[in-house]
């Protein structure tokens, strides 16, 4: 970013326009031309370099797929991080990659809030119906409770997906295709009710959960639960899955960004 100017949404990102960001209270931020604070981030990448870089990444993979950077389709710079399941038989499939960020050994206890910006493409002409992950966090906690939280599509529509306190799908808007949409949000990771999350989808705050359990109090270690992105599907596997074999799920990834502090939106905007 560059003061307050940055490559428009859902358009070309080379064309650049000037922005006003919303407040953590819903009113405007803004910031003179120079003037962004510089705030030093836990994670920064954009998915330049060819190959998966894997001292940033940890890959994940199951089933028939794609997980690589290439450069079809990016949001900053000339790539971005190309994940695409293809279903050929019943299992799991995934292809997602776990960002090697420096809060992972964070402890949850006393920590600041966690801020995380990322943009996400997702073409049109392929299928949304099986509930399918674009992005989650995912607990230390040994056999089960993962994820926590995450950001998915399930039959045309966004999801806001969590399994804490108890399995909720809270229905965002239609997906939205051929375009990058850019999404920042805000964590206060605690074992009680003090915690919260809140969601922005370019500019406009979609999900928003206060004064509510984010970690499990029996994890071990109790640390920031690890942030992963790209594609995972479960139901392919489930009883009642209608998908025929070759059913495609294909999204791209790019400009991500994570900092801890206060009042960071901006800083991990893309």
């Amino acid at each position: 970013m560059t003061g307050s100017y940055r490559a428009s949404v859902g358009h070309n990102p080379k064309i650049l326009v000037k922005r006003s960001q919303p407040g953590i209270s819903g009113g405007p931020i803004s910031f003179a031309l120079g003037s962004t604070p510089s705030v030093p981030m836990s994670f920064n990448d954009g998915f330049e370099n060819a190959a998966l870089d894997t001292s940033l990444y940890t890959a994940s993979t199951a089933g028939a797929g794609i997980l690589l950077p290439d450069t079809a389709h990016s949001r900053e710079g000339g790539r971005a991080l190309h994940t695409r399941l293809a279903k050929s038989g019943t299992t799991h499939y995934r292809q997602e990659v776990m960002v090697e960020s420096a809060t992972n050994g964070d402890l949850i206890a006393g920590s600041p809030e966690y801020w995380l910006g990322i943009s996400i493409y997702i073409p049109s002409g392929i299928s949304y119906t099986a509930l399918s992950h674009l992005l989650q966090w995912h607990t230390y906690l040994a056999g089960g409770f993962s994820p926590l939280f995450s950001l998915a599509v399930q039959t045309g529509n966004l999801i806001f997906h969590r399994e804490i306190p108890g399995t909720v799908n809270t229905t965002l808007h239609a997906v939205t295709t051929n375009v990058w949409n850019d999404y920042v949000f805000r964590i206060k990771w605690r074992t009680d009710t003090t915690g919260l999350i809140e969601m922005w989808e370019n500019g406009t705050k979609l999900y928003s959960s206060l004064n509510s359990v984010t970690a499990w109090s029996g994890d071990s270690p109790l640390a920031i639960p690890k942030f992963k992105c790209g594609r995972y599907s479960s139901r392919w596997k489930q009883a009642g899955d209608t998908d025929p074999d070759g059913t495609i799920h294909e999204t791209w990834h790019d400009s991500i960004r994570i900092a801890l502090g206060n009042n960071l939106y901006d800083a991990v905007l893309p």
